[in-house]
């Protein structure tokens, strides 16, 4: 019996954009869906195979963007195939489910979709949609698959401008110190300086 293929980086990449995806969906913190997306990046980038590095935490999270939880993620996937969370975040959000809120598919044609083409998010949907896979699904005629590419179009860029939107209001919310306190602090490290109380760093 032959040696079991190693995980790719790709396949690694693509687990870590469906839990940004489906965090997204859920209205998770933009901070958290962003992370995974990131981290997604620096697999894919990355010149060392990610599944060879599962048993070495400290090598693996020396990387951008990859902490203690996306490492444990990647390293379920790489051990068993399947990590627990997306699971679980699957079970709240399956990929028919999300097919639905495309006008023009509804619960059984959804399911069609899923079964015949094995796709799962929104993206996969539209490039669908583009390069004839919907061929091989009943139903689709192509004024249908027409009014479903600019569906897909206005809510994949809605999304992306509601998520730009909300990391913006993220970071507007940190409140800035007013002059008066950026004042006060200057004053304050003077004094300390003048009287040798400030911590001297060793050379």
């Amino acid at each position: 019996m032959g040696e079991k293929p190693q995980v790719s980086n790709e396949e690694i990449a693509a687990v870590l954009e469906r839990v940004s995806e489906l965090l997204g969906s859920q209205g998770a913190d933009v901070f958290r869906v962003r992370a995974y997306r990131a981290a997604a990046g620096t697999v894919r980038e990355a010149a060392v195979p990610f599944a060879s590095l599962v048993h070495e935490p400290l090598a693996m999270m020396a990387f951008p963007g990859i902490g203690e939880s996306i490492y444990r993620v990647i390293q379920e996937f790489v051990a068993t195939g399947r990590p627990r969370m997306l699971e679980r975040m699957e079970g709240d959000v399956s990929p028919e489910d999300l097919f639905t809120k495309v006008p023009g598919i509804g619960e059984t044609l959804a399911h069609r979709v899923h079964e015949t083409l094995h796709i799962d998010t929104l993206e996969e949907l539209e490039l669908a949609a583009h390069d004839g896979s919907f061929d091989s699904v009943p139903w689709f005629s192509e004024r249908r698959i027409a009014a479903i590419r600019n569906s897909l179009q206005a809510i994949l860029t809605q999304s992306t401008r509601a998520r730009a939107r909300r990391i913006a209001e993220s970071e507007e919310s940190v409140p800035m110190p007013s002059i008066a306190l950026l004042l006060e602090i200057d004053v304050e490290y003077r004094e300390r300086g003048a009287v040798g109380g400030l911590r001297m760093i060793a050379p």
